[in-house]
């Protein structure tokens, strides 16, 4: 736990480091004069362009293939809508860099700095808005059918604004002045799309003080270098402009970050938590093990059929079986069924069906078991129910030991307080009890009972006068 929070406060500081060092970049470059805010050439910006675009395509495309890849395992709307986002953000993106000045441009129209910030636009605005409602939504988990549909939406939104841009270009409102920056209108564009990152910062932001996640610490870094990516575009007075240029790199920097908050989120914290789960249910297992094998009685658990799930090493010695031979099968008929005709009662009899039943622990002071080699095992056990977070029955556990030494003394004890210690005959003790339920039965069964009663004479003058020694 310590170990979690120590990484987090890493994080944390990590995160304000860049965030940071992004705004003060984007300041230093802000405020350069007008005659060092010149890229060096028309052909080495376009160079530059192409290959930050590119980069920038992949990594879109990345997410939506991550997102599209672990939808069978991470079924959420959240995840599936991210996927799409960026799908339709990648091919925007292309469209944008074939469209650019000075590339070939498109099958149906050519290249120009109007058409290439129309789909530059189109991306920004749809990146911002849809995550900003992706975030606000609350997360749930998507059926297999809803990705289909999904990406078919989002094909046809890239179909139906990819139209519009491109036969209504000059019908839509100049962005771009040739050797004069970004109009008025395009500036505007680009304060809506960093109030919608800024939106969902805060709202980031907010989820991390609540759930403190690491992958929200990567999404807030990634629409960080958004936004300071999209404060750059509206500063810019040319398209050779190192402005211009440090958005495209805060560009795919920030969906570098998305990419990998994605992944924290979706692959790698559940898959940390698993490993943290497996490794406590082993300290379980080992301490469970300790502490079965230090009781010295023998522990068995059934699932609610009576079907044994888990015996301890003490309960296979004492029953004779090896584990494999008990593991589900019926404790009923391979253990506690009566084998030999005992005096022992029904299963639904059985203080163990009764638990399954009541929910109610039970303690047995003399049962009888049935080992492997056919014997009969005396044993008293404490049989406990065993329920789920909502109450609900899902087996019992017992603990059993074995009391043959018991009985043998107990055994002992009886014969030695109704039997005389000379010959081992019957004593007066055990003819008064025995009398008694022979008197009892007859009164049920309307029968008679004899009593014959036989006497020495002047016996008592031979204890008296030699002792009880002599008289025996």
């Amino acid at each position: 736990m310590g170990e979690g929070i120590l990484m987090l406060r890493a994080e944390e500081k990590k995160s304000i480091f860049l965030v940071c060092a992004s705004f003060g970049l984007f300041l230093v470059t802000r405020f350069l004069p007008n005659m060092f805010r010149e890229t060096p050439g028309m052909s080495t910006h376009l160079t530059i362009h192409v290959l930050l675009e590119f980069f920038s395509v992949v990594i879109s495309f990345a997410i939506a293939m991550q997102g599209w890849l672990i939808f069978q395992q991470h079924s959420s709307r959240h995840r599936l809508w991210c996927a799409a986002l960026f799908f339709t953000i990648g091919f925007f993106d292309l469209l944008h860099t074939l469209s650019y000045n000075g590339m070939p441009g498109l099958i149906v129209a050519d290249s120009s700095v109007q058409l290439a910030t129309l789909f530059w636009c189109a991306a920004r605005l749809t990146q911002s808005f849809v995550f900003l409602l992706i975030i606000s939504l609350r997360d749930k988990p998507a059926l297999p059918k809803e990705k289909a549909l999904v990406f078919s939406i989002a094909v046809i939104y890239v179909l139906a604004v990819g139209f519009v841009v491109i036969f209504y270009e000059e019908k839509l409102p100049l962005l771009v002045i040739e050797g004069g920056g970004t109009t008025p209108f395009k500036n505007h564009l680009e304060y809506i799309i960093c109030f919608f990152d800024l939106l969902t910062i805060l709202l980031l932001i907010h989820f991390y003080r609540q759930k403190r996640k690491r992958a929200y610490l990567d999404l807030i870094v990634a629409l960080s270098f958004l936004f300071f990516g999209e404060l750059a575009f509206t500063a810019y007075m040319s398209v050779h402009d190192w402005q211009n240029i440090l958005g495209h790199v805060y560009k795919i920097i920030g969906y570098a970050y998305f990419l990998k908050g994605i992944y924290v989120a979706t692959i790698k914290e559940p898959f940390e938590l698993k490993e943290k789960a497996e490794r406590a249910l082993r300290e379980s297992e080992r301490l469970l093990k300790t502490i079965t094998l230090s009781l010295g009685e023998g522990v068995v658990v059934l699932d609610r059929q009576g079907r044994v799930m888990f015996l301890n090493e003490e309960a296979e010695r004492l029953l004779g079986y090896e584990r494999k031979e008990l593991l589900n099968a019926d404790f009923h008929e391979k253990v506690y069924y009566n084998k030999k005709n005992c005096p022992t009662p029904s299963f639904e009899e059985k203080p163990i069906y009764k638990t399954l039943v009541t929910q109610q622990a039970h303690r047995v002071e003399e049962d009888y078991f049935i080992c492997k080699d056919g014997t009969t095992l005396p044993v008293s056990y404490v049989v406990t129910p065993m329920v789920d977070d909502d109450q609900l029955m899902i087996g019992v556990v017992f603990a059993f030991q074995d009391i043959t030494e018991r009985k043998k003394a107990h055994e002992t004890i009886k014969h030695q307080a109704y039997h005389d210690a000379l010959t081992g005959l019957p004593n007066r003790f055990y003819f008064i009890n025995h009398l008694k339920e022979r008197l009892q039965q007859a009164d049920k069964q309307d029968e008679q009972v004899a009593v014959l009663y036989l006497d020495l004479d002047n016996f008592k003058n031979i204890n008296d006068s030699y002792g009880h020694l002599v008289g025996d």
